[in-house]
Parts: C-alpha cells; structure tokens; sequence
C-alpha cells in the first residue's frame, strides 16, 4: 500500500510538473505572438529586434525541449510491477507517433507479473545536450537521473544512469522519436 502511495505522489508530482510547462507554453507563445505583431506594426525592417526576437525564440524552444526531455525521462523511468504499462501511458503526450506506436507494441508483448512487487522511480539529475537545431527540429539529449528500485520489502537500491533521447519537432512541439538506456553506475 505505501508503494501505490509514493507511485501515487510521483505521478501527482509529474502531473503538477506537466501542467506548469503547459502554462509556460502558452504565455511563451502568447508573448512571442504580441511582440510579433508589435513588430510588424512599428518597423518591418528592424534587424536588432528580429536577432533578438530569433535568439530569444532559440532560447525558449531550447528550454521547452529539456522540459520535454526532463518529463519524458522522469515518467519513463518511473517503473512498478503493479501497472507495468503506466510509465507508457504517462509518456505518451511527450512521444512522436513512430515511437507511440512502438509502445503499443511492447504493451501487447508484456509479459505477466513477475512474482515479487517491484517499483524504480526516477528523478532526473543534469542534462547533456549533444546536439540542437531549432531550424531542422532536431535534438539529442542524454539525461542523468538517480534511480531508487525497490524490490518486495528489501533495503532500496539507489543508482544513477543515463537515458539518451532524440527529440524532434512534431506538429509544432517538442516530441522523443527515440529513448534509449545507456548503463547504469
């Protein structure tokens, strides 16, 4: 039961999470759609506010990517034997389409249960960008996360390990066409 409750608090915590990135979204956007506007009425040809302006939407989709990517990994690395399909769920909103579908898959190939209750849960620790291209929609990122298994009523086993991603523009947002676990330390 107090495993159902820490998976309860973790999934809240993501929820909360989720939604304020959501609401820094739409006020990013509201702004960058007012200045904008407010560009093209005063000065078509204003080249330090449109460098600005670029930098600045380079530097806010930079940000939404790694919020993307920080949700992703936490969610995905949030594992129980009790719903061993929840993580997938959970990260869904985050996936592009080719890697939805590769989660649908694993959900038909799951196996039973295993014996023993077992939970991990992620926290995500620092992020590596390997490479970012806003123009093409393209971003690597590696993501460090501590990682706390706990198996049946045994002492938790803490460890680090790294999820790489592959982030893509999909439909205007930010989206992970890959996930792959590198080793754990």
């Amino acid at each position: 039961m107090r495993r159902l409750a820490v998976i309860a608090v973790i999934l809240l915590g993501a929820a909360v999470v989720a939604f304020v990135v959501v609401q820094q979204q739409r006020s990013t956007s509201t702004t960058d759609d007012t200045n904008s506007r407010a560009n093209r009425r005063t000065n078509n040809t204003m080249p330090t506010n449109a460098t600005a302006n670029t930098n600045s939407n380079a530097a806010n989709s930079r940000e939404q990517m790694l919020a993307v990517a920080r949700l992703f990994a936490e969610r995905f690395g949030t594992v129980t034997s009790a719903n061993p399909n929840a993580h997938l769920e959970s990260v869904k909103s985050f996936a592009a389409d080719a890697l939805k579908a590769t989660f649908e898959r694993m959900k038909k190939n799951a196996a039973g249960a295993p014996a023993e209750s077992t939970a991990t849960t992620s926290q995500a620790l620092s992020f590596s960008v390997r490479s970012f291209n806003q123009n093409q929609g393209r971003a690597e990122v590696a993501v460090s996360l501590q990682r706390r298994e706990q198996n049946g009523t045994s002492t938790p086993y803490t460890y680090k390990q790294d999820l790489n991603l592959t982030l893509m523009m999909e439909r205007g947002s930010w989206k992970v066409s890959v996930a792959a676990w590198g080793s754990a330390r």
